[in-house]
């Protein structure tokens, strides 16, 4: 199933941030940069959205939750193969 995507006010209303809060969040690491869905429309998978809500209500510090973003950065990687004809993101490990 492929990965949900939230546009910003979607985005907003899950985690109650402001559109001001979440750029500042990006800025400063804390929260993925959006993809573009068109020219003038940007958007978030949702299970990133879900996984840095899940790290603020966890207690996870503001490097930890750095890191988190790092890691789904690099996982947006994964999604390469469906480009190149795949039917499924690779799997870590697999």
């Amino acid at each position: 199933m492929p990965p949900k995507i939230l546009r910003l006010k979607q985005s907003l209303e899950l985690d109650g941030d402001c559109k001001t809060g979440r750029y500042n969040k990006i800025k400063r690491g804390l929260y993925t940069t959006p993809f573009l869905i068109s020219s003038r429309c940007v958007g978030w998978p949702e299970h990133e959205c879900t996984a840095i809500i899940s790290a603020r209500i966890a207690g996870w510090s503001d490097d930890q939750i750095r890191e988190l973003v790092k890691q789904l950065h690099e996982k947006r990687k994964q999604y390469a193969p469906i480009i190149a004809g795949n039917s499924e993101p690779a799997l870590a490990g697999a």
